[in-house]
């Protein structure tokens, strides 16, 4: 096993089907001549130096299709192991033009402060690049959405709790406003990148609490409140137009 170099998505085709690394190597091992597709140079992005080999080999009541690819003979690298019927139909994407081919690849999952790696299967190109997804190939990733945005909620919700604030008071010393916590708890609404900073300095550290309450008061004493803005800019509206002279239309109607 430690001579077979292998890539991770060779490593998740392999496992989609069944099959361990064991079975991996059972497979190159029982590789014959006539299992031999075509040689290619690498394309995506062009490298006449890398050489991709291409078998296809009977095993296992199914096609196994095979890729390796490498500069020499002794650096050799297994970049593809699936079935064969997986790699009988390709797609173009419409904005890259790039050749897509089926593949299951890992993806995170992330609502507020958790993650979830998911495989998702999809049409995807050699490399880096945007793919393209049919309905079903996204059922798990939703999934494990809906699943976040759940248990995020109940995650906020017993954070809040555990520090004896109301949603208004949440709400108040993290920002938001005085609903942003209701919104958080039902999973209508993720919080922002500071907001979910802040609620996991409040469960990992409860001491801050007292800072942030600090904080947030020292910001509300030097920021006037809405009715004084207001009545500070109506103010201000009348003190110029008490300094305005009349216009020569009004002056003559004054006169």
């Amino acid at each position: 096993m430690e001579s077979l170099s292998i890539t991770a998505a060779a490593i998740r085709g392999a496992q989609a089907i069944g099959y361990a690394l064991e079975d991996v190597i059972d497979v190159v091992q029982a590789l014959e001549p006539e299992d031999f597709v075509k040689s290619e140079t690498a394309h995506n992005p062009p490298n006449h130096r890398v050489w991709h080999d291409t078998y296809i080999i009977p095993y296992d009541d199914m096609d196994l299709y095979l890729k390796f690819a490498g500069e020499t003979l002794v650096d050799i690298v297994l970049t593809s192991f699936k079935e064969r019927i997986q790699m009988t139909d390709t797609r173009i994407h419409p904005e890259t033009g790039q050749e897509l081919r089926r593949d299951v690849r890992r993806q995170t999952v992330t609502f507020g402060s958790l993650s979830r790696v998911v495989d998702v299967p999809g049409w995807y190109p050699d490399g880096d690049g945007d793919a393209l997804f049919d309905g079903a190939d996204l059922h798990a990733a939703n999934a494990a959405f809906k699943e976040l945005r759940s248990e995020y909620g109940g995650h906020v919700k017993a954070v809040r709790k555990a520090r004896g604030l109301t949603q208004e008071e949440a709400g108040h010393i993290i920002g938001g406003g005085p609903r942003a916590f209701q919104k958080y708890e039902s999973g209508k609404t993720p919080p922002s990148d500071a907001a979910v900073g802040l609620i996991e300095v409040l469960d990992r550290h409860p001491e801050a609490l007292a800072t942030l309450r600090d904080v947030r008061a020292k910001l509300m004493a030097v920021q006037p409140s809405a009715t004084d803005a207001k009545r500070n800019s109506d103010s201000e509206i009348v003190r110029r137009a008490r300094g305005r002279k009349p216009t020569a239309k009004l002056a003559k109607a004054r006169g």
